[in-house]
């Protein structure tokens, strides 16, 4: 008999004690967190380095920008300064490191951590609060739906390199 699959994020319902649009949210992380993990299995420390074309990304550089930009999107959502580790370009994330894929999981894991602990503990005001970015002020809520968007967006090229690099050494 084989294992049901597991049930997606989004169909796991509300968080206890955690809103409805904080559960969304933390299930979306989720999401990533589970597709990050199953496309870096087994990856070697060459494939996690890899670039398709001298311009493109990284699996490495992909998942170090995504929890950076997430942590900073957090960071200008709750109206507060950035550490000087998240005070980093695009480029600068996306640059690969020679970390090992164990080291840049950590850092990932530590990172959604601190995500959904944050977003559970913002109340409806917080999130209506006014935030400027990029000259912009929009309701810190804005930010918070973001990290999640830009989760995903990069989860696609995650999967799509992985694919990528399973083809070129087969």
């Amino acid at each position: 008999m084989t294992n049901p699959a597991p049930v997606p994020a989004f169909l796991r319902g509300n968080l206890e004690q955690t809103s409805t649009l904080a559960s969304a949210w933390i299930r979306g992380l989720e999401s990533t967190e589970e597709q990050i993990m199953k496309w870096t299995t087994g990856l070697s420390p060459e494939g996690l380095w890899w670039s398709a074309t001298p311009d493109s990304n990284t699996i490495g550089g992909l998942i170090n920008h995504i929890w950076i930009t997430n942590l900073r999107l957090l960071h200008f959502a709750q109206g507060v300064a950035l550490p000087a580790e998240l005070n980093k370009t695009a480029p600068e994330q996306l640059a690969p490191t020679g970390e090992g894929l164990e080291d840049i999981l950590r850092k990932f894991v530590a990172a959604q951590t601190r995500l959904k602990a944050a977003l559970r503990q913002m109340s409806p005001e917080d999130l209506e609060t006014p935030r400027e970015r990029l000259g912009q002020w929009v309701p810190a809520l804005h930010l918070c739906h973001k990290l999640v968007e830009h989760s995903h967006e990069h989860v696609g090229q995650i999967i799509t390199l992985r694919k990528l690099w399973n083809a070129q050494k087969a």
